[in-house]
């Protein structure tokens, strides 16, 4: 018997209000099976940068890490994340 093992962080098939809703969002955007790749971690990054960004009132790279040490940020009803200010670890 062969098998399909992924090691993910998120996948569609997780469920729920808000995971369904991004996952059709993304398929509306993207619908050609050669975009089936989904990977919520980097939606969630860039989201997370531009809170950063705009709490910052700069793009300047060492204003805005200054600005995400500590920084909570709550990642689209999927769950609340803490960027760790001793290491830039999401958490």
């Amino acid at each position: 018997m062969k098998r399909v093992i992924a090691v993910t962080d998120w996948q569609p098939n997780v469920g729920g209000t808000a995971s369904d809703a991004f996952y059709r969002a993304y398929r509306t955007r993207y619908p050609a099976a050669s975009d089936d790749y989904l990977v919520l971690r980097m939606a969630l990054m860039i989201e997370m940068l531009t809170s950063a960004m705009t709490r910052a009132r700069s793009a300047d790279p060492l204003t805005v890490a200054r600005t995400l040490k500590g920084i909570k940020f709550d990642a689209e009803a999927f769950h609340p994340m803490t960027m760790r200010a001793e290491d830039h670890q999401v958490i």
